[in-house]
């Protein structure tokens, strides 16, 4: 026996499953402690390098530093506290909706403006200090160099020393204003000294402003606010994940509570059930040994063994007695009876009748099986009964209703035992449906034989095929010369009509045999196969019941091959017929065609393709598949897994008669309940393509103008047919038995133009002597099946519609007066 898996299975699962998400939550959020006093360490870092910054920047301005280097440090710092935050923070993985991301890119654009107010600063104050420098070197210069003026250099430039003194200290929009007059007074004075010292007092004017401007915005920038948003954002993020970290961590502990609950119940029952497995193998044990008894018993042994079986199965069950009935459900009538010794007794009480009520009311419609069991305790003796249904018995449902007794009394049923006691009515069902399926052993025997009596009837079919030809030409033959005879639309034209139709139909048939060992004598041109797979397909659309679905994907590439359309037309037809018919469930067929190309040899499930570019006709179905075993016999002819529907065996073989006379290949793909692909590979022609109308040229019927034309045929009744046909296309006939009767005739009148040759009644030898003996004449030799009759490679083969024999002999007879006038020409010319 067999169970879904426990209910408990899933619930363990669901909640291992549960305390993994929630660790995995915890894990995700909670983060960890030093991970986030390197961020709080990060932030401290980014304020003390600020702090420094702007302290550094106020050192130099008032003169205590020298260089500038303390600032790059700063600025540096910045950049590196910076990028360590972004690292920690990434690693820390709070950052949920992106907010800590775009703070940090809020700070790292603020750095970097801030570093450039820096840049600006130090350019303005080199220039501020240089300024001062030179203009002090001035002063002090022109003194050492003129001691005597000494005083006087004092006296002239004391009151600007001072006003520049005042606006060193305090630098007033005023005090600049004077400055700068007296620094134009300067401009004008004739020495050189005068000069030099307004210019540099300029540029002191000019910097000094925007110097204080850089450090005021240096000492006023948003960084520092910048950094404690961006830590207090930090701090709210960490504390929501804190938050999400602790809420995971509670769940998972009441996930781990639960579930080792649920683990204790569940040990507590697998105790219980490993008692049931034990009664399990015990039972398994008992039923092998039964099916040994049963498996290797003789039809006439059976009675006696299904006894001995049911004696096991009544000491396993600690049962005294026992009986089994088969009985028909439809008739209430006993079939079969398998008892004990005193049976008789229960079978009285009417507990079977019971069963078989309650089996043939609980039925389901469309079940294959139905079970039950009864019990009923009477004078001590409990009883139970096990009933079963069959539905796959050729005569009916029936039941096998099995009866145990207990003379201590009903023994206690648990849900296990009655599963059990049901298996063992299964294994005596499926004993008493083999003994069954062994007594159709003979009827299956007989339908053996009558299948290969039709196989040797296929056999033979190629020789019915070759006698039928002859009948349906001339059925079909007189039926055309029928039908061109009557000038007006009429009933009698319809019938005739009716009459080629069905010919034609005869013709496919024998066509389809026939194609297996021969090749049909067909035009081959250049076509783009493109136009004829539309045009194809497209037809079989009108043709297809509604319910039917037909896909069709083309390529956009010329694919121009050397073949036929009606070729095509059959490959197709086949191909898509057995597509649809395996795809009952949606009824649906896909064709696709397109360029394939390799480079090199290339294997295929039927033979194989070398390097080239090929066309390939694919047609696909999602039917149930091809079992390995059959694909190997798909293109035999009369090969069939569809002879119950009509099958006839001859389509895939058609196809492959077809895909051979185009020099093709086939590969078949298919998966066992998945569907079957057939691809069709044919080769690629580097030729102009012809328009399909010049296929159709064929169907005019051309006349002659009386040329002679001989025919050579034993048979009188055919040749009679040939002497109309060749008569109603305006030559003159004459028909011979043999090619000796011929030649007296040709000594006598003068040679044919043409000669029609049945080569079937003609020897070989024959057509050798006319040949030599009527140099001259157009020999068209006709056979059954045979392409060359060992004497010609353009045999033509029979059965030839009315339309086709008048194109042949009009061509025939142009090649010959083209090759007299060649000859003549020739002649006239030496």
């Amino acid at each position: 026996m067999r169970s879904n898996p426990p209910t408990e299975y899933l619930v363990v699962f669901l909640l291992f499953v549960g305390s993994l998400i929630a660790a995995v939550i915890a894990s995700a959020h909670g983060g960890d402690n030093g991970d986030h006093q390197n961020v709080l360490m990060s932030f401290r870092q980014l304020h003390v390098d600020q702090a420094s910054l702007q302290r550094d920047v106020l050192q130099i301005r008032a003169g205590l530093l020298d260089n500038y280097d303390s600032l790059t440090r700063s600025v540096v710092g910045l950049h590196r506290d910076l990028e360590g935050l972004k690292h920690e923070i990434e690693r820390f993985d709070t950052d949920r909706d992106g907010l800590l991301r775009r703070n940090i890119d809020d700070l790292s654009k603020s750095i970097q403006s801030e570093e450039i107010a820096v840049e600006e600063f130090k350019t303005r104050n080199a220039l501020l200090r240089n300024s001062s420098r030179i203009l002090s070197h001035l002063l002090t210069k022109g003194m050492q160099d003129d001691p005597a003026q000494d005083r006087r250099v004092v006296d002239r430039f004391d009151g600007l020393i001072k006003l520049l003194m005042r606006f060193a200290d305090e630098p007033r929009p005023e005090l600049a204003a004077l400055l700068r007059l007296k620094f134009s007074a300067l401009m004008r004075s004739p020495d050189a000294l005068s000069h030099a010292l307004s210019r540099h007092g300029q540029m002191i004017l000019v910097t000094r402003p925007k110097v204080d401007l850089a450090i005021d915005g240096i000492q006023r920038s948003i960084v520092p606010a910048f950094i404690d948003q961006f830590e207090q954002r930090y701090l709210e993020a960490y504390m929501l994940a804190s938050r999400y970290a602790n809420e995971a961590r509670l769940a998972l502990a009441a996930i781990a509570l639960v579930l080792c609950v649920f683990v204790a119940a569940l040990l507590r029952r697998l105790r219980i059930r490993s008692q049931g497995l034990a009664e399990q193998l015990a039972f398994e044990t008992t039923a092998n040994r039964a099916k040994s008894i049963l498996g290797s018993t003789a039809p006439d042994d059976f009675s006696q063994d299904l006894k001995a079986a049911l004696n096991v199965f009544s000491t396993f069950f600690e049962a005294d007695e026992f009986v089994l009935s088969v009985l028909n459900i439809q008739t209430a009538e006993e079939e079969e009876l398998y008892e004990t010794r005193r049976g008789d007794g229960l079978r009285s009480d009417g507990l079977i009748a019971r069963a078989l009520l309650h089996l043939s009311r609980g039925r389901p419609a469309h079940s294959a099986s139905h079970a039950a069991i009864l019990t009923e305790c009477d004078d001590a003796i409990g009883k139970i009964a096990i009933g079963s249904v069959m539905r796959e018995a050729a005569a009916g449902p029936i039941a096998c209703v099995l009866v145990l007794s207990y003379l201590d009394g009903l023994p206690k049923l648990t849900r296990h035992k009655k599963l059990l006691l049901l298996s063992a009515a299964g294994v005596v069902m499926d004993a008493i449906r083999l003994n069954r399926a062994r007594s159709d052993k003979v009827a299956l025997e007989q339908r053996l034989e009558h299948a290969k009596r039709l196989e040797a009837i296929g056999t033979l079919a190629g020789g019915v095929a070759h006698e039928f030809n002859n009948c349906l030409g001339a059925v079909l033959g007189y039926g055309e010369m029928l039908l061109q005879s009557i000038r007006r639309r009429s009933k009698a034209s319809r019938y005739a009509e009716e009459i080629i139709g069905t010919c034609h139909r005869g013709l496919f048939i024998t066509d389809q045999i026939l194609s297996f060992s021969r090749k049909r004598e067909r035009k081959f041109l250049p076509f783009d196969l493109r136009h004829a797979v539309r045009d194809n397909i497209a037809d079989l659309k009108i043709a297809l019941p509604t319910d039917c679905r037909l896909e069709l994907h083309v390529g956009d590439a010329p694919l121009v091959v050397r073949a036929h359309p009606l070729e095509i037309q059959q490959i197709l037809m086949n191909l898509c017929k057995n597509a649809l018919e395996a795809s009952e469930a949606d009824g649906t067929c896909v064709v696709t065609l397109e360029k394939y190309e390799t480079a090199a040899r290339q294997s295929l499930s039927h033979g194989e393709i070398a390097g080239g570019a090929y066309a390939m006709i694919g047609v696909a179905d999602a039917g149930p598949g091809i079992a390995s075993h059959l694909l190997d016999h798909i293109f035999e002819p009369f090969f069939t897994t569809k002879s119950l529907r009509g099958g006839t065996g001859l389509g895939l073989a058609a196809v492959h008669g077809s895909v051979a006379a185009l020099s093709g290949q086939i590969n078949v793909k298919t998966e066992v309940g998945r569907g079957t692909r057939f691809d069709i590979y044919l080769p690629l022609v580097d030729e102009n393509p012809v328009p399909l109308p010049a296929f159709l040229e064929d169907m005019v019927v051309l006349r002659g103008a009386g040329e002679p034309v001989a025919i050579i045929d034993a048979d009188d009744e055919r040749r009679a047919n040939w002497e109309d046909h060749v008569a109603a296309f305006g030559y003159e006939p004459a028909g011979f038995a043999n090619a000796d009767a011929l030649l007296s005739w040709a000594g006598a009148v003068g040679a044919p133009d043409l000669v029609i040759v049945d080569m079937e009644t003609c020897p070989p030898d024959d057509y050798r002597r006319l040949q030599q003996y009527l140099p001259g004449t157009v020999l068209l030799p006709i056979s059954e099946g045979d392409t060359t009759c060992g004497v010609d490679k353009n045999v033509c083969l029979r059965p030839i519609g009315a339309r086709e024999l008048s194109q042949l002999l009009h061509r025939k007879l142009a090649e010959r007066t083209d090759n007299l006038d060649k000859e003549k020409s020739e002649t006239l010319n030496r």
